[in-house]
């Protein structure tokens, strides 16, 4: 992210997310399209966007250890990074929903 300094990678982690949305996949993306309008399609988005509401899914259901808050906000900057503000909100409202269908 432009102007933050990087922190070290917890390449275990992103490996756990990584392996977690392709076994989990269709689970995940039935949670985030239960988010999206009704006229539209999880397909329909642009590839990196989906990615980020996968992973972000994956987390906010499969890592309860992980604070809600911390989790959507991680992934809204990185919408940011790619994306425009309206798609970080769009992000930051598709988790919210995914975590509260999860976590109640």
């Amino acid at each position: 992210i432009e102007g933050e300094p990087l922190a070290e990678a917890d390449e275990a982690w992103f490996a756990d997310v990584v392996r977690g949305v392709v076994t989990s996949q269709a689970a995940i993306d039935s949670a985030v399209s239960a988010r999206l309008a009704s006229n539209w399609r999880l397909e329909r988005l642009d590839a990196t966007l989906r990615a980020l509401l996968r992973a972000g899914a994956y987390e906010l259901r499969d890592k309860p250890d992980a604070p809600r808050e911390v989790v959507i906000n991680e992934y809204v900057e990185l919408a940011k990074a790619f994306f425009d503000p309206a798609e970080a909100k769009f992000v930051n409202a598709a988790l919210d929903g995914v975590a509260r269908d999860a976590r109640g």
